[in-house]
Formats: structure tokens, sequence, C-alpha cells
């Protein structure tokens, strides 16, 4: 079942949040408290929660439920082209600085690379809110439900943490992910992609992509690049054992 209400509750509570933030106190509002807050947590850390929104670690981060769901590989496929469609159109449109750009250098505390342009609005947040929406479908209570949300937050806010975005950029770009999410599984349900097991393989190749060359890409936060690359082995370990499970079974009922 589509959790149609709650995703779309979920994302107008972003939006008007976001907004509530610009009318309160502008565009750059809350940031250096947000910040401050996040420098008490080593900096792996936030680095290893931040990668989980590159879009590259998000895709396999899917090994741990394409198996079960094979939809939702189909679904991720078609929502990379209108999210960063939407995202990149965005940046380059608004322009908006960066807290690197803005702000007295050592007045923030920075993770990372020190950004400057584009900043409006953030493309972790809005991969993070795609992935979160699949996770979302397949959830089977409430409980895994406000799990999932308190992740995607967290991802979000990283963000702002490792002194890359506004806490708007995360607010808006949170919800872009949401909707476009939502739309993609819609249109993924609706036309069947995927549905026959060899056009499933021939789709594996992303997510599998992903695996094979993440011990070379460390999305700019290499001092969380060991933690998510083994988050993400497991993931496919994951899989694999739900191939092997798979194939013993159908060896037990030929014999």
């Amino acid at each position: 079942m589509i959790p149609l209400r709650f995703v779309l509750t979920l994302s107008g509570v972003l939006f008007i949040t976001a907004l509530g933030l610009w009318l309160m106190g502008g565009y750059h509002s809350s940031f250096l408290v947000l910040n401050s807050l996040g420098s008490v947590i080593p900096d792996n850390i936030w680095s290893s929660i931040t990668l989980l929104g590159d879009t590259q670690v998000a895709i396999a981060l899917l090994l741990f439920v394409i198996y079960i769901h094979p939809k939702l590989l189909s679904a991720t496929i078609i929502a990379i082209i209108p999210t960063t469609l939407i995202t990149h159109g965005m940046k380059a449109f608004f322009s908006m600085e960066r807290p690197g750009s803005v702000l007295p250098e050592g007045s923030f505390h920075l993770v990372g690379k020190l950004l400057h342009t584009n900043s409006f609005p953030s493309g972790h947040s809005a991969t993070a809110g795609v992935i979160a929406t699949f996770f979302l479908v397949i959830a089977k209570n409430t409980q895994q439900r406000i799990a999932i949300v308190c992740v995607l937050l967290l991802i979000m806010f990283s963000r702002v943490m490792v002194g890359a975005h506004w806490p708007i950029d995360v607010l808006v770009g949170g919800a872009i992910g949401l909707l476009c999410g939502l739309a993609c599984y819609k249109v993924a349900k609706h036309y069947h992609f995927c549905k026959s097991a060899l056009s499933q393989w021939i789709a594996m190749v992303i997510p599998l992509y992903c695996v094979v060359t993440l011990p070379f890409h460390n999305g700019g936060y290499p001092q969380g690049h060991f933690e998510v690359t083994l988050i993400i082995a497991i993931a496919f370990l994951f899989y694999l054992n739900q191939l092997r499970n798979q194939w013993l079974i159908s060896k037990k009922t030929d014999s």
C-alpha cells in the first residue's frame, strides 16, 4: 500500500517549516545554532550519515530490500531523472551561496570540502527523500515509518552539521525528494516497469555498479568512507544470501 497521505503530509510539513524559518529569520535562519550543536559529535559520524544521501550510496542501500520488493528498483531508476533535473535546475536558477561563501572562515563547523555555490535546494536531502519514500512504501507499521522519518531527518540535517547547506535547503530538498519518490513509485507500479525477470536483471546493473565502484568513490567525505563502504558490503552480502536461499529452495523443489 502506498502511504500517499503520510508522504504528502510529511512533505507539506517540511515545506511549511522551511517557509516559517524564512519568514522568521531569512534564508540563513537557524544555521549557526544547528551547526554548533553538530560539532559535539565526531566528524566521521556526520561524514558517514551525510554520505547516506549520496546518490550512489543510496541506490546501493536498496540491496537490503529489492530482492523482495523489485518494484523499488524500477522506481529508483525512474526517480533519478526528475529529481536530478528539479534539484539541479533550481540550483542553477536560484544560484544561492552556501555557508562557506557567506560566513567568515572559521566561524562555523566545517566537515569535508568547503563549498561555495548552488546551495538551494540540497541534492543529498532530495535523494534521501526519494529513498525514504520507497522504504515508507514497504514499512509494515507506524513504528517503522517513524524510524524511517527519523533517519531521513538525520541525513537531511547532517548537511547542516557538516556546513554544506542552510536548514531551508535541506527542508525543501527533502520535501522534493519525497514527492518525486512517491510519484515515480506510482508510475513504476502503474506501468509495470521491470516486470519480467530479464528486465529486473538488466536493471540490477545499476545498484551492482554502485557497489563495485563505491570503494573508489568517497563522495567528498573521506572520513566516513570506510563506515559507509562497510554498510554497503553488508547490504550486498545480504542480497547474495537471499539469492542463495532462493537457489537452494529451487534446487530442493526440483529434486
